[in-house]
């Protein structure tokens, strides 16, 4: 069976009702949820004792109450994600009575082990950045191409971007790219700048991008399917986006590591919906405005660019919303033998929050079927954007 990847491009609750006392003993396995990401290693805040929570308990019951915390931007769909990053509602309270509580505890509390991190089962070969990268500012965005000549295998099949220096980095993207001609080659952009990398605050473009994966605190691998491979273009250039936002002074050099096989059964790919009007002309926004756009498609229309085999069945195995800093919400649906379908739903847009969902079984879809993307923006500026 063939797969492919989908790339789509309130109230606050009251308080917590009191109630007996919350003993370190019962928060602790609550507060392992949080201790994924705030373990100290990076730019979180750690949290796996109650001296180190004691200090942020007010704001972070506010972060939970809110729903910021932890962070699930999604709201309910039609499709189940295999790690759904919600609290369970019983946690949720029990945690929220222990901040009220000021996050009591023993002085000689055992730190918290968040859940083990999950890696990949195999990993066959490993690049690197070039050499180290020193942010000179406290955001930045920075692309490096990657030496790929280690990946001699024509198939990938699982990729985990692993940051050299956490506490300086916001996020990491990985793409294989086929230079089109018309956007500038990457290795072309790197050797116009005499430093490693270059400049590159916009998410790549070009007719031959494919997302390989990525990193940011809690995200796991992509791992596909058994015997699924995403088939890495001979011409490809591997591009890994950076985005620094330092806190302290240092320098980084990230790697990834690959799965890969010789031979699969099924191929991958990722499908970029989003309509070519939308890059050229660009989208324009009002000052001072809020405007949405809805776009439909049949697969059977842009299916070509994924390189897969049409004859062959179809599944979609994720969706990876994405927006910048003027997005508002974001939706994506499918509309499965004229029944729509939500696959991913983000009423309140986070630009810090891009994450992948993956679906707990994969979604089978026809070339008749089609794609729904919702896309609101805000322009709070007094000019035209």
């Amino acid at each position: 069976m063939r797969s492919w990847w989908l790339l789509a491009a309130g109230c606050t609750p009251e308080p917590a009702e009191p109630g007996a006392s919350v003993t370190w003993a019962e928060a602790g396995p609550a507060l392992a949820r949080c201790v994924a990401c705030h373990d100290g290693s990076g730019q979180g805040v750690a949290l796996r004792t109650p001296a180190e929570v004691a200090p942020f308990a007010e704001v972070a019951a506010v972060l939970v109450r809110d729903g910021e915390m932890p962070p699930w931007p999604a709201a309910e769909a039609d499709v189940a994600y295999t790690q759904d990053g919600r609290l369970p509602d019983a946690e949720r309270e029990l945690l929220l009575r222990w901040f009220d509580a000021g996050a009591p505890g023993p002085a000689d509390a055992e730190p918290v082990s968040g859940p083990a991190p999950v890696t990949l089962e195999r990993v066959d070969q490993l690049v690197r950045m070039e050499s180290p990268w020193t942010p000179r500012s406290s955001d930045e965005t920075r692309c490096f191409v990657l030496d790929r000549s280690a990946l001699t295998a024509p198939f990938v099949t699982g990729v985990q971007v692993v940051p050299g220096a956490p506490e300086l980095v916001h996020h990491l993207l990985l793409s294989a790219v086929v230079p089109d001609g018309v956007e500038p080659a990457p290795s072309a952009l790197d050797a116009a700048d005499p430093d490693p990398g270059w400049a590159c605050p916009e998410w790549l473009r070009g007719g031959g991008v494919d997302g390989l994966g990525g990193w940011l605190p809690g995200r796991s691998p992509t791992v596909l399917p058994a015997n699924t491979g995403l088939a890495l273009a001979p011409d490809a250039e591997l591009v890994l986006q950076a985005h620094y936002r330092g806190v302290v002074a240092g320098s980084d050099r990230s790697e990834v590591h690959f799965s890969t096989a010789n031979a699969v059964s099924a191929g991958a790919a990722e499908l970029r919906l989003a309509h070519p009007d939308w890059v050229a002309p660009e989208i324009a926004v009002a000052a001072g405005s809020t405007r949405t756009w809805r776009y439909e498609t049949t697969l059977e229309r842009v299916f070509p660019q994924t390189g897969l085999d049409p004859a062959r069945p179809l599944d979609l195995l994720a969706v990876i919303p994405h927006q910048h800093e003027r997005g508002v919400s974001i939706r994506v649906l499918a509309v499965l033998d004229g029944v729509p379908t939500t696959l991913v739903d983000i009423p309140d847009w986070d630009f810090d929050w891009q994450l992948t969902y993956t679906f707990a079984e994969p979604l089978a879809v026809a070339l008749d079927d089609s794609l729904r993307l919702e896309c609101t923006f805000r322009n709070d500026s007094d000019r035209d954007v």
